[in-house]
């Protein structure tokens, strides 16, 4: 979400997300089912991708994805019982007969993509703010041996999208969707990642 304050300077952040959404998984095998996949949301301002996916999900029918409390509510648990925690987890039937499943990250996995977000924020050391594309792309690689080669989409991220008084707001900020060959072993990948950033060059 991008605002205006009060003084006309821009902010952004992140869109409230305590509603509920129908949702539906889509099977995206190649770079090209994923670049399609993309265009169709850009002119449907009222959708947007998940990369991930709920556990148990049915297969090409529409769900509900509701918050924590409102699933309790529908299923007329306690919220205040200590077994409700693990009552509320994976698929439950609405009362209108659709799927549903509580937004929990415990209800949720990895997918076959991933998201990089390459921004050039305030404070970040000169040496990796100007990276070009194909330095940036040769510095993941040492992070992630690899990288480079993986088939992937780059895409203008939002902020630079985005004009203010006809200057975009971050001209050289971009996101880059990897492709993964092994969404399991992400959660072991990403534990390592930060600590061997640390202490590898770009």
């Amino acid at each position: 979400v991008v605002w205006r304050n009060a003084d006309g300077s821009i902010s952004k952040g992140m869109a409230p997300n305590s509603g509920e959404y129908m949702a539906q998984t889509i099977a995206v095998p190649d770079l090209a089912t994923f670049a399609d996949l993309i265009a169709s949301l850009s002119d449907k301002p009222h959708q947007t991708l998940m990369l991930g996916e709920f556990k148990g999900a049915p297969d090409g029918r529409p769900f509900l994805v509701l918050p924590e409390a409102r699933s309790i509510e529908h299923l007329g648990l306690d919220p205040k019982d200590p077994a409700t925690k693990q009552a509320v987890l994976g698929f439950h039937v609405h009362a209108n007969g659709t799927p549903m499943v509580a937004r929990l990250k415990e209800n949720t996995a990895f997918g076959g993509w991933l998201l990089f977000d390459r921004d050039a924020v305030d404070g970040m050391p000169d040496e990796l703010a100007g990276l070009d594309r194909d330095d940036w792309l040769n510095a993941m690689d040492a992070l992630l041996p690899g990288f480079r080669n993986a088939r992937r989409l780059i895409l203008p991220s939002t902020s630079s999208r985005i004009a203010d008084n006809g200057k975009r707001l971050q001209s050289s900020s971009y996101h880059v969707f990897v492709q993964v060959s092994d969404p399991h072993d992400i959660p072991r990948v990403w534990g390592q990642l930060l600590p061997k950033a640390m202490v590898t060059s770009a």
